[in-house]
């Protein structure tokens, strides 16, 4: 006796029809790499030619949900900024002041990430917050 299983393709997802519900499994976190790559998304694009140009990262345990960048040059004063990147959303922000990254270039890496890491629209707005001492 053969038994057939009927599936359901709904946004992309497999889902068995037989009435058992299926949980989405919860978004992972961003990683280092990927909050390394948003702040270069949110920095000016000639910024890495410059001469000894690097991001240091760090933590601050009063915010571990965020990574944090100094982004450097060999040059005096050679700070380009300093970015908090949410590893729950991957929202970009100026760590010294309550301003969050917007440019075209780092929306469009954002959305690359954010289905990366399975965080859907909606997900997006409910866990969108204001960057760490705002």
């Amino acid at each position: 006796m053969s038994r057939t299983i009927c599936v359901v393709l709904f946004l992309g997802l497999l889902v068995p029809s037989a009435g058992t519900a299926q949980s989405i499994p919860p978004a992972r976190a961003v990683t280092l790499q990927e909050a390394e790559e948003l702040v270069r998304q949110a920095l000016d694009p000639r910024s890495p030619s410059l001469p000894g140009f690097g991001l240091d990262n760090f933590k601050d345990h009063y915010y571990p949900d965020f990574y944090f960048f100094d982004a450097l040059w060999n040059n005096a004063g050679g700070n380009l900024g300093s970015f908090a990147v949410d590893s729950k959303t991957g929202d970009v922000w100026a760590a010294a002041v309550c301003r969050r990254y917007t440019s075209h270039r780092l929306r469009s890496f954002q959305k690359v990430i954010r289905k990366q890491i399975g965080l859907s629209e909606q997900e997006y707005r409910e866990l969108k917050r204001p960057r760490p001492m705002c």
